[in-house]
């Protein structure tokens, strides 16, 4: 067989970054097999996405947050705590 003959994808998506990005990408899962995944699979791989995202969203959090405590909020410049680390 050519190619994938099934496939699941998933939205990475959280609620805590719906106001800016909101969607990081998209997980997929690919079979040579037709009908490959279970019912069963499905869900464990939809708990993969979403642990996924969740991971996903802290780091750009975490990154935004250290951002915000590094530059000033107009210009986007270094501010005097960036030359402190």
């Amino acid at each position: 067989p050519d190619g994938i003959a099934s496939a699941l994808i998933f939205p990475l998506n959280r609620e805590e970054l719906m106001e800016e990005e909101g969607w990081i990408g998209s997980l997929v899962f690919g079979s040579l097999q037709r009908d490959r995944f279970s019912d069963d699979e499905a869900h464990v791989l939809e708990s993969v996405a979403d642990h996924t995202a969740l991971a996903m969203a802290n780091a750009l959090l975490h990154q935004r947050t250290r951002d915000l405590a590094t530059k000033d909020g107009r210009t986007g410049l270094p501010n005097h705590r960036h030359f402190q680390d």
